[in-house]
């Protein structure tokens, strides 16, 4: 084959590729635009957007409840995408109190991640308001649409691994997976990244979604978590390590978690030493008679009183 030929053959096969890849971008394209525009352009029934507007007038908790008994599925998805942002953010606001939330829960998640900061602050706020209404999924795990649970699991997740929202939000879309899995009996670990974020508190409360008992790849997050330059971050992964030796059955800790623990309330610090000092209180007396003496020993008088309350408790 002639050099020129072959430069026809590829030419051919390349344009071939860009037609196929094309035709599908734009049947793609289509799709997302039909579905946008079936949603944008739906039109807010006259008695929903009365309600809405009145939310903000209205926003104690009772109205909200009220309001959302009010307000079909088809106007919810209409406001989600108004125009106007007093309108969608006062649905997204009384969709955190729908007595039943699993139709609006994907759209509540999905703004989490919103540009607007308003409108993701108030989607966290009522998906965690949501979650906190439901009933206890464990005994009859069934989710009204297939898939729904693990796609609510992944947009929380990408929402905390989005370095560019505020840490708030990134927080509290942790805090949504917590209690979707306390609702669903599941065990969804957030994304490998938010252990070493470079925020504390979201490494702390990565770290704190860890399940018991804990496995190879758990240890060693928090074999760096035990480094880690925040003394809170030093804290929370000493109160996971007793967790877990109590959650095994262990009456004596090891030396070296023992050594690890000490060295964490000499830090003399209320937020590293609380959390750690909540399990040692559980221990035998003869066993926790070590870490009393430390505690003794402190200067910050709050360490002290709260153990004797945890004492006085146990």
């Amino acid at each position: 084959m002639s050099l020129l030929k072959k430069i026809a053959f590829i030419i051919f096969i390349l344009s071939f590729i860009f037609i196929a890849t094309g035709k599908d971008s734009l049947v793609l394209a289509k799709k997302m635009a039909k579905n946008k525009n079936n949603v944008s352009n739906g039109q807010i029934s006259l008695s929903a957007l009365k309600i809405l507007k009145e939310v903000s007038v209205h926003s104690d908790e009772a109205f909200l409840k009220t309001a959302s008994k009010q307000i079909s599925q088809s106007d919810f998805e209409a406001a989600f995408y108004s125009t106007v942002p007093a309108i969608q953010l006062s649905a997204l606001e009384v969709a955190g109190y729908c007595a039943d939330p699993w139709p609006v829960l994907p759209y509540l998640a999905a703004f989490t991640s919103a540009r607007e900061r308003r409108a993701s602050s108030v989607a966290v706020l009522s998906l965690i308001n949501a979650l906190n209404g439901i009933s206890d999924l464990t005994k009859d795990p069934v989710f009204p649409v297939k898939g729904q649970k693990m796609q609510l699991f992944i947009t929380l997740d990408k929402t905390a691994a989005d370095t560019t929202l505020d840490k708030d939000i990134r927080a509290g879309a942790l805090y949504g997976i917590v209690l979707l899995n306390n609702i669903s009996g599941s065990n969804y670990i957030p994304d490998e990244a938010l252990f070493f974020d470079k925020i504390a508190d979201i490494r702390i409360r990565a770290l704190s979604m860890l399940p018991f008992p804990l496995d190879k790849n758990a240890l060693k997050k928090l074999s760096v978590a035990a480094g880690d330059d925040d003394e809170t971050v030093k804290g929370c992964a000493a109160s996971i390590l007793c967790e877990n030796a109590l959650s095994l059955g262990v009456d004596t800790l090891s030396e070296d978690l023992s050594d690890f623990i000490e060295e964490v309330l000499n830090e003399d610090n209320p937020r590293s030493s609380a959390g750690v000092m909540g399990c040692l209180a559980r221990l035998k007396p003869a066993d926790r008679a070590g870490f009393s003496d430390i505690i003794a020993n402190l200067k910050d008088s709050r360490l002290q009183s709260y153990w004797n309350e945890l004492l006085n408790n146990s």
